[in-house]
This record gives C-alpha cells, structure tokens and sequence, in this order.
C-alpha cells in the first residue's frame, strides 16, 4: 500500500498548493522557503510536503478528492514515477532536491488561484450578482456558480475582489505572501498583479476573434457607440424568472416555502441527538482552519471513527439546499462567519434545513474571524428557535 508521504513527493508543486488551498491548511514555508524564492528565484516543495504530511485531515481518500485521482485505490501509476536519477540529479543536499523549476503559469495555475478566491471570499449571493452582470444563469450550488463564472471570458479577477472587504483582502494578501498594509486600492493592486498574468492579461493583449456570418450563441458586448438595431441578441435571460402559474413550484426558494415542499413533522431522534451532541461538546479542532471544509472533514471522520462510516454522510442534498453532514440522521450544519452578514445568511440556511431535519439538527460555530458580540447574537436566536448551536 503507498503511503500519503509517497505520494505527496510525486505531485507537483501546482497540485501540492491545490491539495493545500482546497482543504483551508496554511503552509508555513520558513526560511528555507524565503530563501528558496528570493535568491534561487524557485518555490520549494518540502514545506508544502511536511505540512500536508503532519495534517490530520489530508488523507489518500482526500488527495483523490482533490485531484480526481485514485491513489487510495490503486497506489501511484508506475508511468507517472519520475526515474530516481532524475529527481535527484541537481544537488546531493536535501534542500536542493526539493527545488523545482518555476513550471510556467498556465490556464489551469491561474484558474486554480480565482478559483480559491471565489470559493473562499465570496457568498453564495456574491456569485450570484457577478453572474448577473456577465448575463449568466444564477440558479445552482456555489461550486456550480464559480465554475460558470470562470468560464466566462468576460469575468476578471478585478470584479471579485469588489466583493471582499477589507479584512478579507488582508488575509487573500497573507495567502499570496504579500504586505498586508495600506489602503484597499493598495492591496487589490497588490493581489491582482500575483494573480497569474495570463488571466489578467489575456482580454487586453488577446485580439477580438473573429465573428462569424451567422448568429452566434452569445456575441459580445456592443461599444456604446454602436446600434443597438445591427446587434443580434440572444433571448433575455431574465425569462427564467417570468410569472409562473399556479400550479407550478418557483424556481428559486421563497422565504416561506409552499406548503406542499413541507414534509410532516418529524420526532426528535432523542438517543441519537445526545449522542452527537455529546460528541460535538468535547470536540476540538486539532488546528484552527480558514475554511468550513476543513472542519468539515475533521469532524466527519471522529464521526465515522465513534458511529461508522456507514452513518455518517458529507455533503447532504436535501429539499432547498445541501447541509455538511448527517450523522445517525441528525443534520450538521457548520459555519466558520467572518461578518454579521454571513450569520445573517445562515439564520436563512438554518430556516430551510429546519423544514427538512426538524427538531434533528445542530448547528457549529468556529469564532475565527467574525466579532464575538455578533456569533453570541445570533447564537442566541437561533437557541431561541430550538436549535442547539455549538460554539469553538
């Protein structure tokens, strides 16, 4: 069976990052790290390779997750192996072996870094309006939304970083090892040149295709200039939102769903309530994440570990939205807020889950980013409504 350490010295550094950003770890690079770019003008491999290997939660199962491939399963591809020879031919030292050439920064490079930031900084609804301004669909999950937006060859990264307060656009800058100081101009100007160029770039110095005779699916924005009578457009997206009739369901989930979408009541599970509440309540994170997935993972697997596998289930779909985990039939919801809006927002979340889990549902807070008076706050309406919350 091939170990994790095997396998995170066969990924490259592009993959080691994506595994690092997916699953919220902060690799610390240290001096060796610091020298390995500012002198040698390369990123070091080890620091990334030590810290996944020490993570709890970065297991076989997760890295397949990830990347899409089948470790876990089926070990390392002997294709996929790099002759000993070559991996260590550039220096005997140990330092020396882990130093890479830069590998260029393609598509996928700069895809990987939008693709952290719209996962990690934006909400659901912040998606949701850029898509609005790209004259996107807007329906969907969230990853749904950030693989829509990235498509776009309109999108640019300028247009997320509008959506991230200050705070936010600090920590993006520790993320790309950058100053964290001075103004938000300073520090949007600061992330987006990190950002790969290619992607930044691209709608600048990459010449206008050519349009062809007929009508195209979606053809580009006119100059204001232009009339808007020469101009084919395609049907108006906002058809998806037209009246409907009464006998059909919305499209999108009101505030207070119909009646029909309510399912009976349901009995609270009271042995299997206080078994995962009891667990919840000695929890302790062994490290503190920046994202919910994290946590998700670690909590999910001191789950399978005390009920089994077989009981417990991630990323749950249910009528109106998709909970983290349920475990004995009891729905988790957990939220790392960084502002009293995405408390707001989970006060909506919670109502919804509620309609489907009943008095079978508990909420975990981890307080890393949002002011402590607001998770009280809202923790306690949410007591108020029956809802136990748990707070880290």
């Amino acid at each position: 069976m091939v170990t994790k350490r095997e396998v995170l010295e066969e990924l490259t550094l592009p993959k080691l990052k994506k595994v690092a950003q997916r699953l919220g770890i902060q690799v610390r690079k240290g001096i060796t790290g610091f020298i390995g770019e500012r002198a040698l003008g390369v990123e070091l491999r080890g620091p990334f390779i030590e810290t996944l290997v020490n993570s709890p939660i970065v297991t076989l199962e997760e890295i397949d997750r990830v990347l899409g491939t089948n470790y876990s399963g089926k070990g390392i591809p002997r294709e996929s192996r790099q002759p000993k020879e070559e991996r260590h031919r550039r220096s005997p030292s140990p330092e020396a072996e882990q130093v890479m050439t830069p590998e260029p920064e393609d598509e996928d490079g700069a895809e990987l870094e939008l693709e952290y930031i719209l996962g990690r900084f934006l909400y659901k609804e912040d998606l949701q309006d850029i898509c609005k301004e790209l004259e996107l669909p807007v329906s969907g999950a969230k990853d749904d939304l950030i693989e829509r937006v990235l498509s776009d060859e309109d999108f640019h990264p300028g247009m997320a970083l509008s959506y991230v307060d200050k705070e936010g656009l600090k920590a993006l800058a520790e993320d790309f090892d950058l100053r964290t100081g001075g103004t938000r101009e300073d520090l949007e100007r600061r992330i987006l040149e990190a950002i790969p160029t290619e992607q930044t770039t691209e709608e600048t110095t990459r010449p206008a295709p050519p349009e062809p005779a007929e009508a195209v699916a979606r053809p580009s924005r006119p100059a204001a200039s232009e009339s808007s009578a020469s101009i084919l457009r395609p049907p108006a997206r906002r058809e998806l939102f037209a009246p409907q009739s009464p006998g059909e369901l919305p499209l999108e989930f009101p505030e207070e769903p119909p009646s029909s979408l309510i399912p009976e009541p349901k009995a609270p599970f009271v042995a299997q309530l206080q078994m995962v509440s009891e667990l919840l309540e000695a929890y302790r994170p062994s490290q503190r994440f920046r994202n919910e997935q994290a946590y998700e993972i670690e909590v999910a697997q001191s789950m399978r570990h005390h009920f089994g596998a077989e009981n417990v289930k991630t990323q749950v779909n249910i009528a109106g939205g998709r909970i983290d985990i349920e475990a004995l039939g009891i729905g988790i919801e957990i939220k790392v807020p960084g502002s009293r809006s995405q408390l707001q927002t989970l006060l909506g979340q919670v109502s919804i889950y509620r309609n489907y889990y009943g008095p079978n549902l508990l909420v975990v807070i981890f307080n890393d980013f949002a002011k402590v008076q607001d998770v009280n706050e809202f923790s306690n309406l949410l007591r108020g409504r029956g809802v136990p919350v748990f707070v880290k």
